[in-house]
């Protein structure tokens, strides 16, 4: 992935990502069902770039969380 800011390339990162989620469908009929799903994210990258930007672009953690309404 390469890293820009104000339009100018600033470095490149390589990494691994950590995934765990769930997820839960209710079928209310046949026309209509609703998922839940919850998904923590773990990355931890190998940046290469401007030392004062490494820790910003070197990791993150985030919780996803969905509501989906379905109609078939």
């Amino acid at each position: 992935m390469v890293i820009k800011k104000s339009g100018k390339r600033r470095g490149a990162q390589d990494g691994k990502e950590f995934r765990l989620g769930t997820s839960i469908n209710y079928n209310f009929d046949k026309h209509n069902a609703l998922c839940l799903s919850i998904l923590y994210v773990n990355n931890k990258y190998d940046v290469k770039t401007e030392e004062t930007l490494e820790d910003f672009f070197g990791k993150s953690n985030s919780i996803q969380i969905g509501i989906i309404y379905i109609t078939k």
